[in-house]
């Protein structure tokens, strides 16, 4: 999946109406993904599976997946322990926590911070969990 900056480049470099109309086929498809088909879609790219996320998350198996399923909506901090379990890129964990409008990250907010930092090293939960306890800021599920 592609970045918004990549998405950029590529429309710099659209020259003619035939390759807008390709661009714009592409991204067609993604266009009406609701939170549960886009959190599904990226978890499949980065070959999770469910029983595997439920693990790395460290939530209640039967809650985890309400929330893989949308029997019940993530607050912030369950989408972006969801996020992290599944390995999403900053970009992907970004554009997940619009479409369940709770926001954005903020990099001047420091737990904020610390999650961006967590997710682009690739942090496990509990990784992100010590860091955010070791920085005085609320934990992922507190």
């Amino acid at each position: 999946m592609k970045t918004t900056n990549d998405l950029l480049e590529v429309l710099n470099e659209i020259e003619d109406k035939t390759t807008l109309n390709d661009y714009l086929a592409n991204i067609e498809k993604y266009k009406d993904l609701n939170y549960i088909d886009y959190f599904e879609t990226v978890m499949n790219s980065h070959n999770i599976k469910k029983n595997e996320l439920v693990n790395a998350s460290g939530l209640s198996r039967t809650y985890c997946y309400q929330l893989i399923n949308g029997t019940r909506k993530p607050g912030r901090d369950n989408a972006l322990t969801l996020c992290i379990a599944a390995h999403f890129t900053l970009a992907e964990a970004i554009r997940y926590l619009e479409l369940l409008e709770l926001g954005t990250l903020y990099p001047k907010n420091i737990r904020d911070s610390i999650i961006i930092y967590a997710i682009n090293r690739e942090l496990t939960v509990q990784e992100t969990n010590d860091l955010l306890y070791s920085k005085n800021e609320k934990t992922l599920g507190e």
